[in-house]
């Protein structure tokens, strides 16, 4: 994963406490949140999507932490040999 900037990292740690609370973000919230456009809120979701630490799927809330979903994927996938 690439680096954030620092109001990408900002956007990313909002997003981390709005799941840890039971949903993720809407987009509308995001824009509030950072004082930006809703144009300018996808801007910045697309950016950290394309740096590899979320997964959006264009649908309401549909953000996806990459970190939760490898944790999920490693253990649905044992080692080999197991």
């Amino acid at each position: 994963m690439r680096k954030l900037t620092e109001r990408e990292q900002d956007t990313y740690d909002y997003i981390v406490s709005c799941i840890k609370e039971g949903l993720p973000p809407s987009r509308k919230e995001i824009a509030d949140k950072f004082d930006l456009w809703p144009s300018g809120a996808d801007n910045r979701l697309k950016n950290i999507e394309a740096k590899g630490w979320i997964r959006l799927t264009g649908q309401s809330r549909g953000i996806f932490l990459t970190e939760l979903e490898d944790e999920s994927t490693d253990n649905n996938n044992p080692p080999d040999g197991l």
